[in-house]
């Protein structure tokens, strides 16, 4: 008859083994082939002074909150398929830049999008600052820089005594007078009140009301003076010859009488 040895026995084997599992850290170093670890009802995975480190891709169906700082470098790129919505700042450094393409837009909606000294806000673009500032607004057309205001149909220009504004072809003043182009005489007319000046190629004419001075290249024209009998003249003059009064200078034409 045979004695057995205790050694061999399966119970004391299994007893090791569950003594061997009891001893284990089996998360110290684990690994996972085509399966899943699912933590639910609230459970936790906490990394501490440690890293999490992923070689093909990690899907979160849910919320991906980072309390901290998210580093994408070296040939990294960060690709994001649908909405960013950045409740805060971003900052581009080192060079980097922004570039939107394939018919892409930059939608600001009551923010500033600011580049150097050049500000888009409000609906508006400023460049520069100070005296030397230029504002382009959007909504009314206009263009403001210094003392210059280009609008839709007239650009005037502030400063001095009195303000100019250019309109329909005519350069006004604060002051009432107007300086335009004359087409029929292929050149200038100023205009202040009643009285027109008129500068033109052939000549030029002096008109206040119904009176008028025209000079050219062969010689002076009077139109609409006034009259003076030739009896009052000192020496009849010739009837629509030309009479100065000595006393006043006005010149008159003499009619019959």
């Amino acid at each position: 008859m045979s004695v057995s040895n205790p050694n061999d026995s399966p119970l004391l084997a299994r007893v090791e083994r569950l003594e061997e599992l009891l001893q284990a850290n089996p998360l110290r170093n684990a690994a996972v082939e085509r399966g899943m670890t699912e933590y639910y009802d609230q459970s936790i995975l906490r990394i501490t002074d440690s890293n999490l480190e992923v070689t093909g891709t990690a899907e979160v169906f849910g919320i991906l909150r980072v309390v901290g700082t998210a580093i994408v470098e070296g040939l990294g790129r960060l690709v994001v398929n649908s909405l960013i919505d950045l409740l805060g700042s971003m900052r581009v450094r080192g060079g980097g830049s922004i570039t939107v393409e394939d018919g892409g837009n930059v939608v600001v909606d009551g923010g500033m999008i600011k580049a150097g000294n050049v500000e888009t806000r409000d609906g508006k673009i400023y460049v520069g600052t100070g005296a030397s500032q230029i504002v382009i607004d959007g909504a009314t057309g206009k263009i403001l820089a210094g003392d210059v205001e280009i609008e839709l149909d007239q650009i005037t220009v502030g400063g001095g005594d009195s303000p100019a504004t250019l309109k329909d072809g005519a350069l006004g003043f604060e002051t009432g007078g107007k300086v335009e182009a004359d087409t029929t005489n292929n050149g200038i007319r100023m205009t202040v009140g009643g009285a027109q000046v008129y500068v033109g190629t052939g000549g030029a004419a002096l008109q206040f009301g119904t009176r008028t001075l025209i000079i050219t290249a062969g010689g002076f024209n009077f139109l609409n003076l006034d009259t003076i009998p030739q009896s009052l003249t000192v020496d009849e003059n010739p009837i629509n010859s030309m009479y100065v009064d000595a006393t006043t200078g006005r010149p008159y034409r003499v009619v019959a009488g």
